[in-house]
C-alpha cells in the first residue's frame, strides 16, 4: 500500500529521465534502421555474399526496429506515469494546504485528524466532523489514484528491465 511519504519520495524527474533515454533509444534506433536501409554498399555485389549481406542487413533492421518499439512503448509508459506522478503530487499539495487551514493533519497512513484541542460547540464539533469526512474521502481518492499510478510504473520498469512485454 502506497503511504504519503512514498508519494512525497517519487520524483518526477527522475521518472521523466527514463522518458528521455528510452526516447533517445527509439530515435536512435530509427536512425539506425533507416541508415541500413539507404545503404547502398552492397547494390553493387552479386553472387552468396550479396545475398548474406542483404540478410544481414534486413535482420539487423528488424532487430533495430524491434528494439526502438519496445523502448518508445517504455518511454511513452514513463512519460505517462510522470504526468500521473506529477498530478497526484499537485492533489497532495492541494489537500495539505485544505488541511492545514482547517486544523487538519495528514498521517502517513492517510488518516486525517484534528489539530484542535477543543471546539466551542456540539454544531462546530458536527460541522468539523463533516470536514474531516470529506478531507479523508480526498486522501483515499489520492491514495487509490497514487496506487494505480504506482502499478503503472511497475510496470514500465519490469518492461524496462525485461519482465514484461512493453506493450
Amino acid at each position: 500500500m502506497i503511504s504519503i511519504s512514498d508519494i512525497d519520495r517519487w520524483s518526477v524527474a527522475d521518472i521523466e529521465a527514463v522518458f528521455s533515454v528510452c526516447a533517445d533509444q527509439a530515435d536512435h534506433c530509427s536512425t539506425q534502421s533507416a541508415n541500413l536501409k539507404n545503404l547502398d554498399t552492397f547494390s553493387t555485389w552479386d553472387g552468396d555474399a550479396a545475398a548474406a549481406a542483404k540478410r544481414s542487413v534486413g535482420r539487423t533492421r528488424v532487430d533495430f526496429d524491434v528494439h526502438g518499439n519496445q523502448v518508445s512503448a517504455i518511454a511513452n509508459a514513463a512519460r505517462a506515469a510522470a504526468q500521473k506522478i506529477e498530478a497526484i503530487k499537485e492533489a497532495l499539495a492541494k489537500i495539505r494546504a485544505d488541511a492545514f487551514l482547517d486544523h487538519f493533519a495528514i498521517d502517513d497512513d492517510g488518516t486525517v485528524r484534528s489539530t484542535l484541542q477543543t471546539v466551542a460547540s456540539k454544531e462546530e464539533m458536527e460541522k468539523r466532523e463533516g470536514n474531516r469526512i470529506a478531507l479523508q474521502l480526498r486522501v483515499n481518492q489520492l491514495l487509490i489514484n497514487a496506487e494505480a499510478a504506482d502499478d503503472d510504473l511497475a510496470a514500465a520498469i519490469r518492461a524496462a528491465d525485461g519482465e514484461l512485454n512493453p506493450s
